[in-house]
């Protein structure tokens, strides 16, 4: 599948509600790596989300999941004619946003915090 479509963006929330149920539970590391791929994925598709805004995408995402077929997409406004699309920009945006979901926390502190947030935006989308 294309990485930036809509049945990626899908696919990745699906695996991460199944990584959620999986070994570990909601804050193993499993489910925290999948969270942090369908992060990447949705960036990937819409672009920097605010982290005030992140929790309303997941949410229709998950809401898209019970139509039949593909689903329609919830939002897809035209992109900005200043969007560079090509390949070599593809690769340094997935680069720079794989680069930042997959850093270490910068301290155990920070790794709680992340955790506790990760526990919170769940909570939100059930």
């Amino acid at each position: 599948t294309d990485p930036a479509s809509f049945t990626h963006c899908k696919i990745s929330f699906l695996d991460w509600l199944g990584q959620r149920s999986g070994a570990g539970g909601p804050q193993g590391e499993a489910a925290q790596r999948a969270m942090q791929y369908t992060d990447l994925v949705h960036q990937t598709r819409y672009g920097p989300v605010p982290k005030d805004r992140i929790i309303d995408l997941l949410k229709c995402t998950k809401a898209s999941l019970e139509s039949a077929g593909v689903g329609e997409e919830f939002c897809n406004p035209p992109a900005p004619s200043s969007v560079d699309f090509s390949p070599a920009a593809a690769v340094a945006a997935t680069a720079a946003a794989t680069a930042a979901s997959t850093a270490p926390p910068s301290s155990p502190t920070a790794a709680a915090a992340d955790a506790a947030a990760a526990a919170k935006g769940m909570e939100l989308l059930d």
